[in-house]
Parts: C-alpha cells; sequence; structure tokens
C-alpha cells in the first residue's frame, strides 16, 4: 500500500497554476514587459544636429513620446491588462490576451517607421526648434531605445500568449463544503486571495471556517 505521506507532496508538486507558470509570474512578467515599453518611450529616440547657420544652436533631443506617441498610451494599456489578468476569468482572459496581442503588435508597428525614417518622425520637433521640418540625412542621429521598445513590443505579444496557455491552469477546482443552511462555503485552506476580498467586501471574516459568499471559478 502506497504511503500517503509520500504521495501528498507529488500531488501539491503537479497541482496546476503552480511554479514557473504560476499566475503571478506571468503577470509580473507582462507588468515588466510593458514596463520595458514605457520606460524606453520616455526616453530620447531621436538626437538632430542643429543646421549650420549664423546663429549657433544646440541639438533637438526627441523622445519616444515625441515621435511614437502612441506607443506611450499602448504602454499603459499592457499595464492595465496585465493587472486586469489577476481578477478575470478564463472568458475574460481570452479577451485580454487578445487586446495585449494587439497593444504589442501596436508597440511594434509605431517603431518601425521611426528607425525608418527619423526625418519625419522627428519633424514636428524640428520644425518648432529650427523653423524646418527636415534636414540633412547626417542630422539624425537614432539611439537604443526604439529598439528596446521594439522588444518590449514582442515581449507583450508573447506573454500574451503564455498567460493564454497557461491560464488554462490555473483554474482548478476548489473543495466547497456545504452549510447547514445549504450554501457552498469555502474552507481556509481552499480561499485565494480574491475568496478573502470577496469576504471581506461581504462583511465576513475570511479567518472564519465557515466563509460564504465565495467566488466560484
Amino acid at each position: 500500500m502506497t504511503d500517503s505521506s509520500q504521495t501528498e507532496p507529488a500531488a501539491a508538486a503537479k497541482t496546476p497554476g503552480t511554479g514557473l507558470l504560476a499566475k503571478r509570474n506571468v503577470v509580473v512578467a507582462g507588468l515588466l514587459a510593458a514596463g520595458v515599453v514605457l520606460l524606453a518611450v520616455t526616453r530620447t529616440w531621436v538626437t538632430v544636429a542643429a543646421p549650420t547657420t549664423g546663429v549657433e544652436l544646440d541639438a533637438v533631443s526627441v523622445s519616444g513620446t515625441d515621435a511614437a506617441s502612441a506607443v506611450l498610451a499602448l504602454a499603459v494599456v499592457a499595464l492595465v491588462c496585465s493587472l486586469a489578468t489577476t481578477i478575470t476569468g478564463p472568458v475574460a482572459r481570452w479577451i485580454i490576451g487578445a487586446i495585449q496581442v494587439l497593444v504589442g503588435t501596436g508597440v511594434i508597428g509605431f517603431t518601425v517607421p521611426v528607425l525608418g525614417d527619423p526625418a519625419t518622425a522627428s519633424s514636428s520637433k524640428t520644425a518648432e526648434s529650427f523653423g524646418l521640418e527636415r534636414l540633412g540625412i547626417g542630422a539624425y542621429e537614432l539611439s537604443l531605445w526604439p529598439w528596446v521598445a521594439m522588444i518590449g513590443g514582442a515581449l507583450i505579444c508573447v506573454m500574451a500568449v503564455v498567460m493564454l496557455v497557461a491560464g488554462r491552469n490555473w483554474k482548478h477546482a476548489k473543495r466547497f463544503e456545504r452549510h447547514s443552511s445549504g450554501h457552498a462555503v469555502v474552507t481556509p485552506e481552499t480561499m485565494d486571495d480574491v475568496d478573502r476580498w470577496d469576504a471581506f467586501t461581504d462583511g465576513d471574516d475570511p479567518t472564519d471556517g465557515d466563509v460564504r459568499g465565495a467566488r466560484f471559478h
């Protein structure tokens, strides 16, 4: 007969939603990917040398928010989507995953034109500073930050796919007990953070062994 003390650790090790692809790890990775884009877009993407004139002018630094303003909004959306993953069910996760893929693709899509034509991306800034929308090709110097933003966008897409794949194991059956009144209850051993929050919202003590109104998965 198999010793139950030996089978319990093995069962715990195979519990879905644990390990490297646990919800917390995937969410944190998604936040980091969005954070990479958010950091990159606030840095200097293009440095424009001043034209040769009789007046001494300083070079102009064009940030990602000036060269590709949409990237900033997309980074914020990616952050919100990653946070929303912590409280959503499987259907909503598919919607969020699709949005994140679009966001990551959008980050790449808005960054590529800056790399291909920094003059056009910097035109509004150069017009404001020098009165000229376009300068000579040699006047534009690209930094590494647009490439970092593209990598962040790709990571957002990857983490969206990982979330959809790993998320299938996040939903696991909980042991519900039947209260004398006929209501299903969740025991302290089977509660998660959302269940505890629901208990607080309902005015229940989550440390009580008889918590009602728990969230069903």
